[in-house]
């Protein structure tokens, strides 16, 4: 019984979030972007690029260029050479590069 209580309380809890970012997806968007950019913004691409003082999404469409993937490959070869703390921190344990067309 109380198992299935906690797995009760679990799903409410679950689904009023679902519900919120349903409601407020642009909201959503600018929290997630907020907290990526908190967390990697000790990463070497996070301090060229200034995230620790990012505070909203003009910021960093100015301080964030657009790049194509030779733009940043330099980048991903010191993460593939394993270098940790490039783009994300710690160190990547898996890779793939997409077509781009999916």
């Amino acid at each position: 019984m109380l198992y299935k209580g906690v797995i009760s309380s679990y799903m409410k809890a679950r689904i009023r979030r679902i519900q919120n970012i349903l409601e407020n997806p642009i909201e959503t968007q600018y929290q997630t972007l907020t907290r990526l950019l908190r967390k990697a913004k000790n990463t070497i691409y996070g301090e060229q690029h200034d995230f620790k003082n990012i505070n909203n999404y003009a910021e960093f469409t100015q301080k964030v260029p657009l790049v194509h993937y030779e733009d940043i490959f330099p980048y991903i070869n010191q993460a593939l050479k394993g270098k940790k703390d490039v783009f994300w921190p710690g160190k990547v344990q898996w890779f793939s590069k997409s077509s781009g067309t999916t």
